[in-house]
């Protein structure tokens, strides 16, 4: 595989986790207002997760950071993004779960 192909293989996962749409297209069928999208520039230093608007365009940090974080070579960038998508696994398996039924909220 190389590095787009995995890049973007990460990036459709960490999608379907979190629910979150990861391109125009999807955000647009979803009626998303905005989609994550993987940013790379190597004059700037290289990968970055960003969040896109559908309708401007405009862009900032992914997850409402400030957008001015460092940007990071590949192999930091898919441990990054391997670890949002094991982040959110682990969540949605044991933390999520035990706060709802402590809540006593349905899982459905």
């Amino acid at each position: 595989m190389t590095k787009n192909q995995q890049i973007s293989a990460l990036l459709i996962e960490l999608g379907k986790i979190s629910g979150l749409s990861v391109s125009r297209n999807q955000a647009s069928e979803r009626n998303d207002k905005e989609y994550l999208m993987v940013e790379y520039s190597s004059a700037y230093g290289g990968y970055r997760l960003v969040t896109v608007s559908v309708d401007g365009g405009g862009q900032s940090g992914a997850f409402y950071r400030s957008g001015c974080e460092g940007r990071v070579n590949f192999a930091t960038f898919t441990l990054y993004l391997s670890s949002l998508i094991a982040g959110i696994r682990f969540a949605k398996e044991t933390i999520l779960p035990n706060v709802l039924s402590n809540l006593n909220i349905p899982l459905d």
